[in-house]
Parts: structure tokens; C-alpha cells; sequence
């Protein structure tokens, strides 16, 4: 690479577009941080959680009856960092910036995109409510009505909702009436975005 000097920034810049088009999980979240976005690793930061109130009939006779504004938050600690390492003397191999990005850039992105997607999907562990029967690849419409109707129980907003499949349930459902027929509906967005598209209020997406 003589004569050629390519700096952090470069190479940031270069990454991030190859980052975000390979992110799933991380983009369909809710982040809400509070205080300054310069945390570094070992802090913790709080995350901000949905304000919830309750709407009631209005009575005259009582008069209005006002709520308190409780902001709930979740402590995250920041107490990892994922990492592709790359020697030096295999970047000095590259010809020009152009087969760095090849090389090396493009797939260390990817690669750091798929462990996020990992990491977060793993999250699932955490969550109690639960359908369907485990171990069995969700296949069929009836498997979405009844994450639909979970998150109805949970009184779950109606938007926005998002639903992450693996592979196998993704495959599963390219092969079903309802979703592979949109086009006779007026709707075929699913079908040209080649995903399984939205489907009884949900956004689903495959990673």
C-alpha cells in the first residue's frame, strides 16, 4: 500500500454503510438513552421506558382525576465490546483501499453485525410470556395470530410491532397461501422486499 496512507475515519466511513444494511435486531428496538451518548465501557446508562396511563369514563360529579408521570427506566451496563482483530501485515498485502474494503472492511462489518444480531435475539431468554411450542419452527398462520394474540393479552401498542424469525421459520412461511397469494389482496410489497412483510399488524423480519 505504498504511498497510500488510509486513516480510523476511512475506514469508519467505509464500514458503517455495510453495518447498518446487515443490522436486523439492534434497528427494531427500543433505545431511549438518558444523559449524555458519551458512555464509555464499563458505565451504566439508563434507559428510558414507555410512559403508560389510563384512560377512564369521565365523571362530572368527581371532577377530573389526574394521574402522576412515573418515567420508568432500565439500568444497562455497557460491558461489551465486539471486536474483529485483523493483523497488520495482512492489511499491508492489500493492493489499494479498494481491496481493503473487499477484504477486509465488508466482511469484518458483517461479521460484527451478525454477532449484535446474535447477542440481542439471545435477549429472548429474559421474556416470560411465551407461545407456540418450543423447538417446533413456527409454519403457518395460525402461529402469527397467536403471537398477535399474546401481545393483545399484554396490552402491547398497537404499533410499532416486530416480529424476528430464524431461517428455518422464514423458509416456512415463504410457503404459505396467505403470504405467498398478497398479490391477490392488492399488496405486494412482501413479495417484491423478498420478506415476509407484514402480517396481522406485524412487522416480520428474518435474521
Amino acid at each position: 500500500m505504498a504511498n497510500s496512507f488510509v486513516t480510523l475515519r476511512d475506514i469508519a466511513r467505509c464500514a458503517l454503510p455495510h453495518l447498518m444494511s446487515n443490522l436486523v435486531f439492534p434497528r427494531l428496538i427500543h433505545c431511549d438513552f438518558s444523559d449524555a451518548l458519551s458512555a464509555q465501557q464499563g458505565d451504566t446508562v439508563q434507559v428510558r421506558k414507555p410512559v403508560n396511563y389510563v384512560a377512564r369514563d369521565f365523571d362530572p360529579e368527581a371532577g377530573t382525576q389526574t394521574q402522576e408521570l412515573e418515567e420508568g427506566s432500565v439500568e444497562v451496563k455497557l460491558d461489551k465490546i465486539a471486536s474483529v482483530d485483523i493483523e497488520v501485515s495482512a492489511l499491508d498485502a492489500a493492493l489499494n483501499f479498494d481491496s481493503v474494503e473487499r477484504l477486509f472492511i465488508e466482511p469484518a462489518a458483517i461479521a460484527l453485525a451478525e454477532k449484535l444480531n446474535a447477542d440481542g435475539l439471545s435477549l429472548y431468554r429474559d421474556i416470560a410470556a411465551t407461545v407456540g411450542e418450543a423447538g417446533k419452527t413456527p409454519a403457518d398462520l395460525t402461529d402469527l395470530a397467536a403471537v398477535r394474540g399474546a401481545l393483545n393479552d399484554a396490552l402491547v401498542p398497537q404499533f410499532p410491532r416486530c416480529a424476528v424469525w430464524d431461517t428455518a421459520a422464514d423458509t416456512a412461511f415463504a410457503t404459505v397461501p396467505g403470504i405467498v397469494s398478497a398479490e391477490k389482496s392488492g399488496s405486494t410489497e412482501a413479495l417484491r422486499e423478498g420478506s415476509i412483510g407484514r402480517v396481522f399488524g406485524i412487522d416480520n423480519y428474518m435474521s
